[in-house]
């Protein structure tokens, strides 16, 4: 997690509460401050009118007796225990001054009280008096004030507090998830994860089984990759994948191998670097005889198969290449070994000749028609009881047959073919061996 990211979190965080602090400072300061303050004030209004009233009390009898010296003394001490009081004033009925010698200016916004002196229903004068009262309850705004600024260093702490705690239980856990998070995109190996309780601590949780199932995951599919890779490398087949343009992407060994090239050589090349006639473009084919050229220049016989996938990012041909050069090869081989055969069977004074495995002839050579005087073709699907064995010697065709039953070779089987003592009757000897397949199946005779 960036700093600026955690600092915005945190901010985030921090949003509720210091909306709350705001709400009860301003609650404090603006409503429940002015409210104890205007408290105090009418309490202190209250209680100096009840100080002039004891002070009036107190010097009606000096009034009575006229002993100004004594009322002099007592209004002065009463005076002198309230610095707060601006003036001090006794007046007699009539407005005369009779405390203090001279009356104070005292300016006008300062509030003033007066109460009558009495002696029963007799009144003896007027007490006043001009105080501050913001002056006298002085400390008890201080104490206001003092408490206000506890509240705000205990929200302060709390704030710090609550700062701490989020950082402790959640920033810093959540942090250190998103840097597990990072690495895990990266592919990275052995993530550490922070350690939590709570909600987060079950994120945490939950997020070390994700990441275990992605490893799981990963690891099945680097296996199943490995697996693949090694099957296709270890194919006879070369295996080249081409994008829509041509261009090698990848390919398998046995296409350097067929080719002669590094792969680094191959990969970036053009498909017609291996198949010169083939189009620059894939087009998807089933499959194609066509020559190839190796990196020495040589040509070899390949057969090719193009198949066009479709993937996220688009068009993906793979194209499958064998080297059929032995193949070739042996095709020739086995055309020019047929060339000789047919070329040493028509040469021969002897004929050659097959059967199927009910004992009719499949092939003769043309020497017969020479020997017999019919058409090789005339004479297929026939058997040689059809031909003159079946009349000859008893002994001699039951031997055969025992040995045709046996599926044993034969030398020198003699016997006339035509007409008994005709003009076209022919005697004829043959020599045959039995013919099995690959599974030991017979085929017939060849001979």
């Amino acid at each position: 997690m960036s700093k600026k990211n955690e600092m915005s979190a945190r901010t985030k965080l921090l949003l509720p509460f210091a909306a709350l602090m705001v709400a009860v400072l301003t609650v404090m300061h603006f409503v429940l401050f002015d409210v104890l303050k205007q408290r105090l004030i009418a309490d202190k209004l209250q209680s100096e009118q009840q100080a002039l009233r004891m002070a009036a009390l107190a010097i009606a009898p000096d009034l009575l007796a006229n002993d100004f010296a004594k009322l002099h003394d007592t209004l002065t001490g009463v005076w002198a225990d309230r610095l707060w009081w601006r003036s001090l004033a006794l007046h007699r009925p009539d407005g005369r001054l009779l405390y203090p010698l001279t009356e104070a200016a005292v300016p006008p916004d300062i509030p003033h009280f007066r109460v009558p002196v009495m002696a029963g229903n007799r009144d003896l004068g007027t007490l006043s008096i001009a105080t501050d009262i913001t002056a006298s309850i002085a400390q008890s705004l201080e104490v206001l004030v003092h408490m206000e600024m506890m509240v705000v260093v205990l929200l302060l702490l709390g704030a710090a507090l609550v700062v701490h705690l989020q950082t402790r239980w959640l920033l810093t856990p959540l942090a250190g998830l998103m840097r597990a998070a990072t690495a895990l995109a990266a592919g990275q190996a052995g993530i550490r994860l922070p350690r939590a309780g709570g909600e987060v601590g079950q994120l945490v949780d939950a997020f070390a089984g994700m990441a275990q199932a992605i490893a799981q995951r990963e690891a099945a599919l680097r296996h199943s990759e490995s697996r693949l890779a090694a099957v296709i490398d270890n194919s006879g087949e070369a295996v080249v994948t081409l994008d829509a343009d041509g261009t090698i992407q990848s390919c398998n060994q046995a296409a350097m191998s067929i080719f002669g090239y590094e792969q680094g050589e191959l990969l970036g090349a053009r498909l017609d670097t291996l198949v010169p006639h083939h189009e620059c473009v894939p087009t998807p084919a089933e499959g194609t005889e066509t020559v190839g050229r190796k990196a020495d220049g040589s040509q070899i016989a390949l057969w090719l198969i193009l198949t066009e996938i479709h993937v996220d990012d688009g068009q993906l041909f793979v194209a499958t290449i064998s080297d059929i050069t032995s193949r070739k090869q042996a095709e020739q081989e086995l055309r020019e070994s047929e060339s000789r055969f047919r070329d040493l069977a028509g040469s021969a004074s002897d004929w050659f000749w097959e059967t199927d495995t009910e004992n009719r002839l499949t092939f003769v050579s043309e020497r017969i028609g020479a020997v017999l005087g019919v058409k090789p073709s005339a004479i297929l699907g026939f058997s040689y009881l059809d031909l003159g064995l079946a009349d000859c010697d008893p002994a001699i065709l039951q031997a055969h047959l025992e040995t045709l039953a046996d599926r044993a070779p034969f030398r020198d089987l003699v016997f006339p073919v035509g007409p008994l003592g005709g003009k076209d009757g022919r005697t004829i000897r043959i020599s045959g061996i039995p013919v099995f397949d690959h599974q030991q199946r017979f085929l017939g005779y060849r001979g």
